[in-house]
């Protein structure tokens, strides 16, 4: 059975706020653990069991933001 944050907990939590960092031209993404694999969606499309990744820009005169989220699945304890 699992419970959700009580309240409490839910105040203690890091909110993280978007951030826009400029100058990147490549950008590589793997898991802190060697036996994690990642699951990506890239445009719709979902790749699973994903060891890393990495994008670059490519068309610099094109492509000015370049939307990024990361997300981390919450486990209770």
């Amino acid at each position: 059975m699992k419970f959700g944050k009580k309240l409490k907990d839910l105040s203690n939590a890091k909110i993280i706020e978007p951030q826009v960092i400029t100058g990147i031209n490549r950008l590589v993404c793997t898991s802190k653990s060697h036996n994690v694999e990642l699951k990506v969606n890239v445009d719709g499309q979902e790749w699973s069991n994903v060891k890393f990744f990495q994008i670059s820009s490519q068309w610099h005169t094109h492509i000015k933001y370049f939307p990024l989220a990361i997300f981390n699945e919450l486990r209770n304890t």
